[in-house]
């Protein structure tokens, strides 16, 4: 990789990272104004779409694995002496299985969509 690939990589990379356009490209070793017309290309934007939404994604398989731990602890605190506790967690837990329940269905229903519209476009 050359020396420019790898400051337009790190470049996208800050910008993944949340960093506005200056500091991503003083972090990357490049101006301002490059910054500003890396942004202006598709396939650069692209990139730095595609770096965060790797980034999320191993964000969100970190939370599914602590989400075990969570509920587990959410089941304990259903028994403790402290009834402010114990509301806190029955709230979270009705909150939690609810909003879970609604993303099942919404997910079902838009899968059955996407058949119906593969069906009409065989």
């Amino acid at each position: 990789m050359t020396a420019k690939a790898g400051q337009t990589e790190a470049l996208a990379l800050n910008l993944a990272r949340g960093l506005n356009q200056t500091d991503a490209a003083l972090a990357a070793g490049v101006s301002a104004r490059t910054a500003r017309r890396r942004m202006e290309e598709p396939g650069f934007r692209g990139r730095v779409r595609e770096l965060r939404s790797d980034m999320f994604g191993r964000t969100v398989g970190v939370l599914a694995e602590d989400s075990s731990a969570a509920v587990k602890t959410l089941r304990e605190l259903l028994d403790c002496d402290s009834p402010a506790a114990r509301l806190g967690a029955a709230r979270a837990i009705l909150d939690h299985a609810f909003r879970a329940r609604e993303s099942c269905e919404l997910e079902e229903r838009l899968a059955d969509l996407e058949r119906a519209i593969e069906r009409k476009g065989a």
